[in-house]
């Protein structure tokens, strides 16, 4: 409010701190987001459909066998923020009649969990997502009540150096990402 001095509600972290964070979170990120809108979990039929269509994950290379074992590796690495409107599209879906009614925007979730089995939608198209980065060095650039915006040098599976901004924010004394 107006009678609180600047800055003390903002969130602290040091640049090693960020470091440190982003070391073990960047990479974790990597296979949530190869879940989500990569690849997916591997399924047992690799055919690709036209039309939405649920195909059981593969149980003996799937890491995840529920949607409440693929919500808490999500949550130690994202944000429940940032999470929320990513559980819509991966495990809710959207009806048209909550669009602007000029598209058809019934979206089916990717995942389902069909008579307790995990299934998967084969139809659904991959995005190509950043690959694996590992964290060089940071530089926290930007610090609000809600988020502390990371500049940092990555460098991906090739070498390449690459600049990426990060988001963490604190939830229950716990840093994560923050999309």
């Amino acid at each position: 409010g107006m009678l609180s001095g600047c800055g003390e509600n903002k969130l602290k972290i040091t640049d090693e701190e960020a470091l440190e964070v982003l070391s073990d979170l960047v990479p974790r990120s990597y296979e949530i987001n190869e879940m989500f809108f990569g690849q997916g979990l591997p399924r047992e039929d690799e055919t690709v459909y036209e039309k939405t269509k649920y195909v059981p994950v593969d149980i003996a290379k799937s890491p995840y066998l529920t949607v409440a074992a693929m919500k808490n590796a999500a949550e130690e690495v994202y944000s429940g923020n940032y999470l929320d409107s990513i559980y819509v599209i991966m495990f809710i879906g959207t009806e048209s009649s909550e669009s602007d009614g000029l598209l058809d925007n019934d979206t089916s979730p990717r995942y389902k969990e069909i008579s307790g089995e995990l299934c998967i939608d084969a139809a659904y198209k991959p995005h190509d997502i950043l690959g694996r980065l590992t964290v060089q060095s940071v530089k926290v650039a930007k610090r609000t009540a809600d988020y502390v915006a990371v500049d940092a040098i990555c460098v991906d599976e090739d070498g390449n150096e690459l600049d990426k901004t990060f988001y963490l924010t604190v939830e229950n004394g716990v840093w994560l990402l923050d999309g």
